[in-house]
């Protein structure tokens, strides 16, 4: 399990470049991983536990989907994973700017935000059939 865990680590943080050099099975794996909070190290991990927005890991994310899509990989466990991310990172937003919330972003920009919803978000749920309903 630790050496599983070690190789997600070195995969997740491989350099869009090298994707076509990771197989489609690890690309929906490390996609996957966002869900389970054991892994740590995940986009979704750092925001929702550590509460850090992390560029890199969102852009990262974001070339995975398109990847997964490309490849037309794409199944329900990846789209039902994919709309819980775009769920829980609106969440996070929201909680953040409210005052009687304990949750705030660490590492909080405006830029973040705005990029959230008018790019990111949009990049993600455009490679989901049916959108982010």
């Amino acid at each position: 399990m630790k050496t599983r865990q070690i190789n997600l680590k070195i995969e997740r943080d491989l350099v869009v470049d090298n994707m076509e050099q990771i197989n489609g099975d690890a690309i929906k794996q490390l996609i996957l991983s966002n869900k389970n909070d054991l892994i740590e190290n995940t986009f979704c991990y750092e925001l929702f536990e550590n509460g850090f927005f992390i560029e890199k890991k969102i852009l990262l994310l974001i070339e995975q989907v398109k990847y997964i899509n490309r490849k037309n990989i794409m199944d329900n466990d990846i789209k039902n994973v994919l709309i819980w991310i775009v769920n829980g990172v609106d969440q996070c937003f929201l909680s953040h700017h409210d005052v009687d919330d304990l949750y705030f972003i660490q590492n909080y920009k405006t830029e973040y935000e705005i990029k959230w919803n008018t790019q990111w978000k949009k990049e993600i749920c455009l490679q989901i059939a049916g959108g982010c309903k």
